[in-house]
């Protein structure tokens, strides 16, 4: 049995057009086809169903199987997102409250000031929203292709 891969695709070896090859650099940023689309000059109107026929072409699809491991900046990134700890990204200073020692992996960080309703005393609440796990380790499998 040999796998997709294996079988050499003669039409996989033509010259990418400048708009194809344009749409190729545009997914390899965030893999959503129809921005990808759009950004490389295509109708947004129809730049779904272009976006989904784009990426059947043989030589669209070995331009993008090269370019998304190649965006190592974007990788390392996902992989900070995905494997991140929690305890590491953010440190509680006594004076300063929240100190945020990797800003890959924060979200936002809002300070909230609220007043108790029942002893009129103001509190000072912080709130810490992280990235989302599953969304970056679904990317970064995607461009490495494990699925």
């Amino acid at each position: 049995m040999t796998s997709k891969d294996a079988i050499q695709d003669p039409r996989a070896d033509r010259m990418l057009t400048p708009r194809e090859q344009r749409f190729v650099e545009e997914y390899a940023i965030d893999l959503n086809g129809t921005q990808a689309a759009i950004r490389a000059g295509y109708s947004p109107k129809t730049a779904r169903s272009i976006a989904s026929e784009v990426l059947q072409r043989p030589a669209v699809k070995a331009a993008t199987r090269k370019a998304l491991p190649a965006n190592e900046s974007r990788l390392q990134m996902l992989t900070a997102m995905a494997f991140y700890d929690p305890l590491d990204a953010i440190k509680v200073d006594p004076e300063l409250g929240i100190v945020v020692t990797d800003p890959n992996v924060i979200q936002s960080v809002r300070r909230v000031r609220r007043r108790d309703p029942k002893t009129g005393l103001i509190r000072c609440v912080t709130s810490v929203k992280f990235v989302d796990r599953a969304r970056a380790l679904r990317e970064l499998g995607r461009r490495m292709g494990w699925f």
